[in-house]
């Protein structure tokens, strides 16, 4: 065995090294796509919230309206 590299050494060149960022791994990259489609994502989440918001908001405006019309037939209408 004269020569040859004790086992541990020769294990340890093959290792990987590197710092690595809190969070991350060594092998979590993303790409330009994985984040613009993030991005797209959270525009998309953030549009469709608006629009339930919106579409609430038109929903209890009309019921409000369809509440005074009510009232405005129920006070023409003589009781009998």
């Amino acid at each position: 065995m004269s020569g040859s590299l004790p086992h541990s050494i020769a294990v340890s060149s093959h290792t990987l090294t590197g710092t690595t960022t809190p969070g991350y791994t060594t092998f979590d990259l993303r790409s330009d796509e994985d984040t613009n489609m993030a991005a797209l994502n959270a525009r998309n989440a953030k549009a469709s919230s608006d629009l339930i918001v919106t579409i609430s908001e038109e929903g209890q405006a009309l019921s409000q309206n369809n509440r005074k019309k009510l009232d405005e037939i129920e006070n023409k209408v003589p009781n009998n």
